[in-house]
């Protein structure tokens, strides 16, 4: 056995035995401290449940899961490479005394910090089972995303070992470091749901508008051509997860704005950067072929609207159902009257999930009972997490189902913000507007 095998054989005993004998000690001093490891991302979630959740009003949906498999990983990274570099000024008598290498007491704090990791991995899938999340294929891929973290958190805290002994100083100021680098990740909050008067950009919009201007040939003739300009001076962002109300008087430009959005119409100036993989207008029996059956034009009027021929065939049986058609969905599309038409239509562009849902008007179609059952699918569907663009002339629906709007008069966009800020400001100007007549 070469002396260089001899050397790795021993220092990967000794760090064993020194981890053992490291977690026997802490257990023996401090009785609850297995219990501790598993029940400390516990406590952190709740103070930060309570600080940015409620207080703050910084959280997302299921904002608890969230927090909690974003506080177990970095809990992990933040402790090892602390720990890493405090071990290395408790070690150095050590070090001092015999020939000891300066990874020893950095990869001894990574394997016992891996050693507590398997427990608290205990506590993360109990957690979302008990919470309701369903088991997927994704939880398999654990292993291989803690093996990753363990060599990134490996190479930080060689690097930090590295350096502390030229620069002591560094020790203490890794924990202040870890600690800020954390409040400014989204561990413990969205991304999207930072406050834009924040002023940190730590994610960019889903779609920036920028100056941007659009005009329709009205008349031409051989001396001059005539344009309309629909829009002339438009800029607003949305940011994923938004539910965005664009709201003006009639003939202000909305619906070519939602066509702009949708890539439809591409804008004569300014830009357009939309971010989404499928963007698509809700938009009712696109594509509906009359002598095709009612599940054949599902089937290619979702796919019109941008989704997949495999996801609308998952989504079939939930649109037969929502549209109410029952065995007419075999029939030609012939056969049927508006309204069931009209039904089938809005259940396919309703079940199709694009990243961008595009709205004009919240619409009810049918009977009274399928337009009520409609309308609360929609309001649903703007309250979820999917990002929704909604046109709308009720400012009520807005100022409710929206988060954020901009207001567009006569081409331009003149405000965008909070909603219930936008639409009283729009308010506002209709009542003077009448006022002065």
């Amino acid at each position: 056995m070469t002396a260089y095998k001899r050397n790795s054989i021993h220092f990967i005993q000794l760090v064993l035995v020194k981890v053992k004998a490291n977690l026997q000690a802490e257990a023996s001093k401090f009785y609850l401290s297995y219990v501790w490891w598993i029940f400390e991302p516990l406590l952190q979630i709740i103070v930060f449940y309570v600080v940015f959740g409620l207080l703050l009003e910084r959280g997302t949906d299921n904002f608890v899961v969230y927090l909690l498999t974003g506080i177990i990983p970095w809990l992990w990274f933040n402790r090892s490479i602390s720990n890493s570099a405090f071990s290395i000024v408790q070690g150095r008598g050590i070090m001092m005394q015999v020939n000891l290498s300066k990874l020893f007491f950095p990869t001894v704090v990574i394997c016992q910090d891996l050693a507590k990791q398997f427990f608290v991995m205990i506590l993360l899938i109990t957690f979302l089972l008990l919470y309701g999340i369903e088991p997927a294929l994704c939880w398999l891929t654990l292993p291989l995303l803690m093996c990753v973290q363990l060599l990134f958190i490996a190479v930080a805290a060689y690097f930090v070992a590295a350096v502390i002994p030229f620069l002591p100083d560094l020790n203490y100021l890794v924990r202040t470091g870890l600690m800020m680098l954390m409040f400014c990740s989204g561990v413990f909050y969205s991304v999207e749901a930072i406050s834009k008067d924040c002023h940190m950009s730590v994610s960019s919009p889903l779609i920036s508008i920028h100056n941007v201007g659009v005009k329709f040939r009205l008349h031409r003739s051989i001396f001059a051509t005539q344009y309309f300009e629909a829009l002339k001076n438009v800029s607003f962002s949305i940011n994923r997860g938004d539910s965005f109300g664009i709201i003006g008087r009639n003939g202000a430009g909305k619906t070519t704005m939602l066509r702009l959005l949708a890539g439809i119409l591409q804008p004569d100036t300014g830009k357009i950067k939309n971010r989404a993989a499928n963007t698509a207008i809700l938009a009712l029996q696109v594509g509906f072929d009359p002598e095709l059956t009612g599940r054949a034009n599902a089937i290619l009027s979702g796919m019109l609207l941008g989704v997949t021929k495999k996801e609308v065939e998952r989504q079939l049986d939930n649109i037969i159902a929502f549209s109410e058609l029952g065995d007419f969905i075999d029939r030609p599309v012939k056969s049927y009257s508006s309204g069931m038409k009209a039904r089938l239509g809005f259940a396919v562009a309703l079940q199709v999930s694009p990243e961008i849902l595009l709205i004009d008007e919240v619409l009810g179609v049918g009977d009274v009972s399928f337009q009520k059952k409609s309308i609360a699918v929609m309001k649903e569907k703007l309250l979820s997490d999917q990002t929704i663009v909604l046109v709308s002339h009720d400012r009520n629906t807005v100022k409710t189902l929206c988060n954020r709007a901009v207001w567009i008069e006569n081409g331009v966009s003149l405000m965008e913000g909070d909603s219930e800020e936008v639409v009283a400001a729009y308010e506002e100007f209709l009542t003077s507007n009448l006022t002065h007549r």
